[in-house]
């Protein structure tokens, strides 16, 4: 295997201090190149983020290159010390073996060893799902609590993340889901680095508190609802950005939403998004699950399609990989406008059915990232759709990097130019897709 080809790259990050500020300050990247150096052993000064995949069994999706998550998500776990936080949208295990029950076991692990194990997860799902997360509550040194924030923004917790030793963390598409790590197509980032973990630590140290609140997560806002209050966020000075002397500059920093529930100083998702696309001058690669300009109620809401928009008036080529999720009414119609419009092309993506059967929500392309004139990488858990971005909890990075900019779109191409995806076409109806039973 040629080096070149290694996804972990090391990244060193030159960014002045951001003083924090109210919770909506946003950071500006600066637009001078960067050139990542690769990683070989150890940790290099500043951070190293490694690109992580899931692919479904039976397909050509994977990247021989790139490692699957279930073996990145024990390996990490089997590494903590003394603190393991996840935060995660649902847990479901399936009967009989599969890649999710060892992830499964090594949390179990650690927390004999002395390990403090927090897990938080959406109290909205769990009727649905609950025996993984009963089996863990049972467990000596894990605590759970189920975050309700329904109360406060109409939305869940859907992000999927966790944070080691307050040293490294993983963020991505993938749910704790034996289905996430076998039968969907999904990418995440693994990325050691102290200064971001202990920021998303910000993040879910907030939501902990607040699903913990006995008198209601509304009692632990500041005056007006904005934000965590300090005694909720534990360290609201913290920086969000890491300085280290030396090597190349590169960029890496979270947003998260919804706006009124993040920590001083982290940034909301969805205005850096549209800054991010705003600033693209060739090119704009996204591939999603879903896709759609409206909110939970089906009305119109065109703040990113419209960026998407005029960056393809401005002769920028936006390309766009959908999961054939995308193709119930009115969804689909708006995506055929969108395709309409010059310089944009979209294609959806139908994985074919596992030999051993059907499989409920699974056998599609999961994945939520975008990369910007082969430079920029924005990796996260939020469907582009209002609700993710103003509801529900979702967290986002963003990487200013060549090398890692560069393999994710090698990835998109192999998507692109792969046997799944075909042309979106405005003249077919095309059927619902089945998702469940």
């Amino acid at each position: 295997m040629r080096a070149l080809e290694l996804p972990y790259v090391s990244l060193v990050v030159l960014a002045a201090l951001i003083a924090p500020a109210a919770g909506g300050t946003e950071p500006v990247p600066d637009s001078s190149s960067a050139e990542a150096g690769l990683r070989t052993a150890g940790r290099a000064p500043g951070i190293e983020i490694e690109i992580v995949e899931s692919v479904p069994v039976e397909t050509r999706l994977d990247q021989p290159d790139i490692r699957n998550a279930a073996d990145v998500w024990v390996e990490m776990i089997e590494g903590a010390r003394e603190t393991l936080d996840l935060a995660e949208f649902y847990l479901s295990n399936n009967e009989g073996e599969n890649l999710l029950e060892p992830v499964i076991q090594a949390i179990l692990t650690a927390a004999e060893r002395g390990v403090r194990v927090r897990v938080l997860t959406d109290q909205s799902f769990y009727p649905t799902y609950p025996k993984t997360i009963d089996r863990l509550k049972s467990a000596d040194g894990i605590e759970v609590r189920l975050y309700d924030i329904k109360p406060l923004t109409g939305g869940v917790l859907h992000a999927k993340y966790f944070i080691v030793d307050n040293q490294e963390l993983f963020l991505g598409s993938q749910n704790f889901d034996w289905r996430a790590l076998e039968h969907i197509h999904e990418i995440g980032l693994r990325v050691a680095s102290q200064t971001l973990a202990r920021t998303l630590g910000r993040i879910f140290d907030a939501d902990w508190r607040l699903a913990g609140e006995e008198e209601g997560p509304a009692s632990a806002l500041d005056e007006g609802g904005e934000g965590p209050a300090d005694s909720v966020d534990a360290a609201p000075n913290l920086p969000t950005w890491e300085e280290t002397p030396g090597g190349e500059i590169t960029r890496a920093y979270l947003v998260a939403s919804p706006p009124e529930l993040n920590p001083t100083g982290i940034p909301a998702s969805e205005p850096e998004l549209i800054r991010l696309v705003d600033s693209a001058k060739e090119d704009i690669l996204i591939q999603l699950l879903s896709y759609s300009p409206t909110d939970a109620q089906r009305r119109f809401y065109p703040e990113i399609d419209n960026a998407l928009r005029s960056a393809a008036a401005r002769g920028v080529t936006v390309r766009m990989i959908l999961s054939d999720w995308n193709k119930r009414h009115p969804g689909i119609d708006y995506l055929k406008s969108l395709s309409l419009v010059p310089n944009v092309r979209i294609r959806l993506s139908t994985i074919p059915p596992w030999s051993g059967g059907f499989i409920p929500f699974a056998r599609v392309e999961h994945c939520k990232y975008m990369v910007i004139d082969g430079r920029t990488l924005w990796v996260g858990t939020s469907n582009w759709s209002k609700d993710y971005f103003h509801s529900s909890r979702n967290v986002e990075m963003v990487v200013v990097s060549d090398s890692l900019a560069e393999r994710m779109r090698r990835v998109f191409e192999d998507g692109w130019n792969g046997p799944y995806t075909y042309p979106l076409r405005v003249d077919v109806d095309y059927p619902a897709p089945r998702t469940r039973e």
